[in-house]
């Protein structure tokens, strides 16, 4: 606690009014969030030095921290750096930091799906060790593993020995988040983490601005497109099978897990139409379904006591039973989307992440949202929302059986002005810190 933050709490009591004790207690706050910026900024100037040092006498280090397969978007980068003779790539696997404090059966819960998330990367032949020890219950110091760069998967749920205050010892820092910046939320540009990062690669224009205005350094935020997108750029995976059906219109359905008030963004509708959806898949054979729920959504069903977890089981396992229906949890969606007609969501990332399909989206809205920003205006201008569950079946019919979509030449328009660089964004983001060892225009 520093004493700008002591000196800024004791003031605001003698502030006349709540909102000015709010005010004095930011500005004293955001002193403190600068002096911490500027240290760790100025870190990675020797980082710099010491890695353009080592570029092209031995091999630059670059890891991964991973806490589940659900949220993996690195996979083009990881194969770009690791085709690379001046790079060595590996992930490394942790668990969020709240996880140690839970009880025995949460804890051997991480640990579980910490082995599962070993095994996925082990199984497709990846470069992969634990940074978690999970016999003295504790994060491995990241200088075990030597790394030159940092990629992070979100800005939370870190260790204090793997955050950025931290690893800026002695890494460069990078993060591109697992979903796309096209909401109001703070979650978007609020935290001290993405202003302390070296390079956030980010998906838009718009949100760099949104970024910069909250303090972020301009140098450090660099629009890439999405890694996700990368998908898009390869060939199909025939040898993968999303679908049980050859001949039928497809449909994805994916709920988001913040159908409850205190969920932050409140985006989630799961709560009132998990029901029908399941009703509607048993009545409508013509079509073949996916369920594709958010990986936190199991877990908030059981804790907000909409379901207890054995009807949370077999509501999920219900969807696997259907003979024209599937549950699935994991890996590369991208193809799976490539491969589906219609996508049935209220999650705010798939928007993004679908829209190179062409194909149309039905928007499912909660009134308390909290809204996109005006890139993410853009992209839902382009697609069908509704409130009500009848809505939902009027346009599926509207689409798939009257085969109607005026809405798909507005959004093949909003894909010719660019989403994502030519090259992709795992090539453009290796050229970028090859620019950046080599202090070629892009500090």
């Amino acid at each position: 606690m520093s004493k700008y933050y002591i000196f800024g709490s004791i003031l605001s009591f003698f502030m006349p009014t709540k909102n000015d004790s709010q005010k004095i207690r930011q500005f004293f706050k955001e002193i403190d969030q600068r002096k911490i910026i500027n240290l760790v900024q100025n870190r990675y100037n020797s980082v710099l030095e010491k890695i353009k040092s080592k570029y092209k006498k031995e091999k630059i280090k670059v890891i991964f921290l991973n806490e589940t397969p659900a949220k993996w978007q690195y996979q083009s980068l990881y194969e770009e750096l690791n085709q690379n003779d001046d790079f060595e790539v590996q992930v490394l696997v942790t668990i969020m930091s709240d996880r140690g404090k839970l009880n025995n059966q949460d804890f051997m819960d991480s640990k579980n799906k910490a082995i599962d998330c070993y095994n996925f990367f082990k199984d497709n032949n990846m470069n992969v060790d634990f940074a978690y020890d999970f016999e003295k219950e504790a994060p491995i110091d990241l200088t075990v593993f030597n790394p030159d760069i940092i990629f992070y998967e979100q800005p939370w749920g870190i260790y204090k020995k793997h955050n950025i205050e931290e690893t800026s010892k002695f890494a460069l820092t990078c993060y591109s988040s697992y979903g796309s910046a096209i909401t109001n939320g703070k979650n978007e540009y609020g935290s001290l983490f993405f202003k302390l990062l070296y390079k956030y690669f980010i998906d838009n224009e718009f949100a760099k601005y949104i970024l910069i205005s909250h303090s972020a350094l301009p140098d450090s935020i660099v629009v890439s497109g999405h890694p996700k997108l990368d998908n898009y750029i390869r060939p199909l995976n025939k040898e993968q099978t999303y679908w049980k059906t050859k001949d039928k219109k497809r449909i994805i359905i994916a709920p988001h897990f913040s159908f409850y008030k205190e969920a932050g963004m409140h985006s989630g509708t799961f709560n009132r139409n998990y029901k029908f959806f399941i009703e509607y898949a048993k009545l409508h054979q013509e079509y073949e379904f996916i369920f594709k729920p958010h990986p936190r959504l199991k877990e908030d069903i059981v804790k907000q006591k909409l379901m207890t977890q054995e009807e949370c089981e077999n509501y999920y396992n219900e969807w696997n039973i259907l003979p024209n229906a599937q549950l699935i949890e994991r890996g590369n969606y991208i193809d799976m989307f490539r491969t589906s007609n219609l996508l049935i969501t209220d999650c705010n990332s798939f928007l993004f992440e679908y829209l190179p399909t062409e194909n149309p989206v039905i928007r499912v809205v909660n009134k308390d949202f909290i809204g996109h920003n005006p890139f993410g205006e853009k992209i839902i201008n382009g697609y069908y929302s509704v409130r009500e569950n009848n809505e939902i079946e009027y346009y599926i019919d509207k689409l798939l059986k009257e085969e109607k979509d005026p809405l798909k030449e507005y959004r093949q328009n909003l894909l010719k002005l660019g989403i994502q660089p030519k090259c992709g964004y795992a090539k453009f983001v290796v050229n970028h810190l090859i620019d950046c060892i080599l202090e070629r225009n892009n500090k």
